[in-house]
């Protein structure tokens, strides 16, 4: 028996087996580290020396963020090791100072350095073979977010649960064709078990959409059902403003929908005479020359 703390059991090409891990953590700072201890059982001889590699990478995609490399998992060189024995690997990822805060996976991989090819996991084909997922690791910020350098909206709160505690605009004046980023500070009051849409829209005088940016927090790698209660998201989102988009006042109109049921969460806030189904941002943002 082994001492892992996670069993996984998954083998790759029919050569090796990831027979569990231990991690240190499961929730980082930027700037921290991850040690994660992998276990490795050789099925048959190996006739190459594989490397090693333990990832943080984003959730349903090939976005790698850090990574620890490492020439002979266990310092001992693979086509050495022996079926009746275990190889203890360990690995320390740093998490990079500029990480988004997010959830993030957990991953591991052998590969030929030779060729650069990974082994494949048996009865996965294709990219989602080429590595084992092994848990979730969540990155949260250091400090919480400085309101100061936010505008207020007077702290509406969408649902019941997601209040919006400040925004910036990365200008009050855009020319045609040009873009106009909005950066939102959200915070959840309690856990949430489903996935909501942001809204961002740049609306003219007759209060028709001129442009807009819709999509889930943090251009959707941040759904609403992995938010912690109380946790502070910092969720950007960038307007195309149409290269024929007449000159005038604008201004800028945001909320919250189920993307299921196109149905708006409820705002309110102190002070209000009743619900609204979207915040009107009182800046007003000039297009032209």
């Amino acid at each position: 028996m082994i001492g892992a703390s996670h069993a996984t059991r998954v083998r790759l090409a029919d050569k090796v087996e990831l027979l569990g891990y231990d991690v240190d953590r499961s929730v980082a700072h930027p700037g921290e580290t991850v040690n994660l201890t992998l276990y490795w059982r050789a099925l048959s001889p190996l006739d190459r020396d594989y490397r090693t590699l333990a990832m943080i990478a984003k959730t349903e995609g090939k976005g790698l963020l850090a990574q620890d490399d490492r020439p002979h998992p266990g310092g001992i060189p693979t086509r050495t090791w022996q079926t009746d024995h275990y190889v203890i690997d360990r690995h320390t990822i740093v998490v990079p100072t500029d990480t988004a805060p997010m959830v993030y996976d957990l991953q591991a991989a052998l590969y030929d350095p030779t060729t650069l090819a990974r082994l494949q996991q048996d009865g996965t084909s294709g990219w989602a073979g080429q590595q084992i997922t092994l848990g979730s690791l969540r990155v949260v910020p250091a400090r919480p977010p400085d309101l100061r350098a936010y505008r207020s909206a007077g702290d509406p709160v969408f649902g019941g649960s997601i209040t919006l505690r400040g925004y910036q605009v990365s200008a009050d004046h855009v020319r045609p064709g040009g873009s106009l980023d909005l950066i939102l500070e959200w915070q959840s009051g309690r856990a949430l078990d489903h996935n909501y849409t942001v809204f961002t829209h740049l609306i003219d005088g007759q209060q028709n959409q001129a442009a807009g940016d819709d999509s889930q927090p943090v251009h959707g790698q941040y759904p609403t059902s992995s938010w912690l209660a109380g946790e502070d998201v910092v969720d950007r989102h960038t307007l195309a403003i149409p290269p024929n988009l007449a000159p005038g006042q604008y201004h800028l109109a945001l909320g919250w929908y189920d993307s299921t049921t196109l149905q708006r969460l409820d705002a309110n806030a102190p002070g209000w005479n009743g619900p609204r189904s979207q915040i009107d941002l009182d800046l007003p943002i000039t297009v032209g020359p």
